[in-house]
C-alpha cells in the first residue's frame, strides 16, 4: 500500500476530494444489509412464536388439570364450597324469605292449628323438589358426571352430539 492511499484515513481529510463509492457496490451493500436484517427478524419472530405456542400449550394443560382437580374436590362430600362467596345476593334472598315467613306467622292466629299445618306443609313441599324425568338417551351424560367426568367436558360432549342448548343446564345440574 502506498502512503498516498492511506492519506484519506485521518481527521484532516477533505471529503470533496475523496472519490465516491461505485453505485453498484453501494447497492450491493444496501441489499445485503436488507436481506440479512429481514432474515434475522424472520428467525426472531419464528422463535418467539414457537416459544409462545409452547407456553400456551402448557397453560392449557394446567387449566385442564385445575378443572379436573376442582371437579374431584367438589365430588368429595363434607368439604363444602370454599369458592367465591356472593354475600350480597344471598343475604338479600335470605332476608326476603325471613320477612315472608314472619308475615305468614303474624297473620295466623296462635290457636289455629290447621292453618299452621298448611304453612308447614307448604314450606316442606318447597324444600323437596321432584326431578323432572329425563330422556333415557341423555342419562349417559348424567352417568358421566356421576363417574367424575368434569362438567365442562360433559358440556363439550353435549355440544358435539348436538343436544339442544335448553337441556345442557338440566343435564349438568340433574343430581345436584
Amino acid at each position: 500500500m502506498n502512503v498516498e492511499e492511506l492519506s484519506i484515513i485521518g481527521p484532516n481529510v477533505d471529503l470533496e476530494t475523496v472519490n465516491a463509492i461505485n453505485k453498484k457496490r453501494l447497492l450491493a451493500f444496501v441489499n445485503h444489509f436488507i436481506v440479512n436484517t429481514t432474515q434475522f427478524l424472520n428467525n426472531l419472530s419464528k422463535s418467539c412464536e414457537y416459544g409462545l405456542m409452547t407456553l400456551e400449550n402448557k397453560i392449557q394443560k394446567l387449566e385442564t388439570s385445575i378443572v379436573m382437580l376442582e371437579s374431584k374436590l367438589n365430588s368429595v362430600p363434607g368439604l363444602g364450597d370454599d369458592g367465591p362467596v356472593r354475600s350480597k345476593p344471598v343475604e338479600s334472598v335470605k332476608v326476603e324469605e325471613n320477612e315472608s315467613k314472619e308475615e305468614k306467622v303474624e297473620e295466623t292466629p296462635i290457636g289455629d292449628n290447621e292453618v299452621q299445618q298448611e304453612i308447614n306443609s307448604e314450606s316442606e313441599s318447597g324444600k323437596t323438589k321432584e326431578k323432572e324425568p329425563l330422556d333415557p338417551a341423555y342419562m349417559k351424560y348424567v352417568k358421566m358426571l356421576q363417574f367424575g367426568v368434569p362438567g365442562p367436558a360433559v358440556k363439550l360432549k353435549l355440544v358435539q352430539e348436538n343436544v339442544p342448548d335448553s337441556l345442557h343446564e338440566l343435564i349438568l345440574n340433574y343430581n345436584k
